[in-house]
């Protein structure tokens, strides 16, 4: 595992900031506890003693399942005795080895809008699907989140929103794809798979369709 680039750490910051600033309607305060020391109980918000990093964490993806899994690859190579185990590009500290994992990406807060509709059953489904989109769920796992049939909240989600329930489903997970295209390097296959496509193929059709690019291109396009 090596270091992440600080460069790409400024750009997850920056991007939390103003993904902040899209929920809230402000940048996120100083804090206001003795020495900005935070409270993990509080989580995040006015009621948050600490410093503006801990109201930006909501908006990082921290990617504690890939901590798991490379955690897990290290110590195997540790107990295998591999030689590219036993000299890792790290940082030491206080006679401590401290492995490194950049952030997954930035995690997009739309609250502004589903607050501003009035339906309360669409408001229900919207906030489901932008939480768990990229989590390969279905129509039916939506459907679980409301108290009407599937006919009627299709009537009232296009009606609210001008589009279908699937469609929205699709455009988080495209603006998911986008995101990690343009903030990370992660390989194409693997930005599909965390944007929520179970198909790397399926992905690029559709991310054509939505952008007028293919993934490949649009990362260049970005810069990234």
């Amino acid at each position: 595992m090596s270091i992440p680039d600080s460069g790409q750490y400024l750009t997850f910051i920056g991007l939390a900031f103003h993904n902040h600033h899209d929920a809230h309607g402000h940048f996120p305060s100083g804090g206001w506890g003795h020495r900005w020391v935070g409270d993990a109980d509080r989580g995040a918000g006015h009621e948050q003693p600490g410093g503006w990093m801990y109201n930006i964490l909501p908006f990082v993806e921290q990617g504690t399942m890939r901590m798991g899994y490379e955690t897990a690859a290290l110590l195997d190579k540790l107990m295998a005795g591999r030689p590219e185990a036993r000299k890792p590009k790290v940082r030491k500290r206080a006679r401590q080895v401290q492995y490194l994992i950049e952030p997954d990406g930035l995690v997009p807060r739309q609250s502004t809008d589903v607050l501003a509709m009035n339906d309360p059953q669409v408001v229900r489904a919207v906030r489901f699907i932008r939480e768990h989109a990229c989590e390969e769920i279905q129509l039916r796992d939506v459907l679980d989140q409301v108290d009407v049939s599937c006919s009627t909240l299709a009537k009232r989600f296009r009606t609210a929103l001008g589009r279908t329930i699937h469609a929205e489903i699709q455009r988080v997970r495209i603006e998911r794809a986008k995101l990690l295209l343009s903030t990370t390097k992660l390989p194409i296959k693997d930005v599909s798979r965390r944007a929520g496509f179970a198909y790397l193929q399926y992905m690029t059709t559709v991310f054509r369709h939505s952008t007028g690019h293919p993934p490949a291109e649009y990362r260049k396009r970005m810069g990234s």
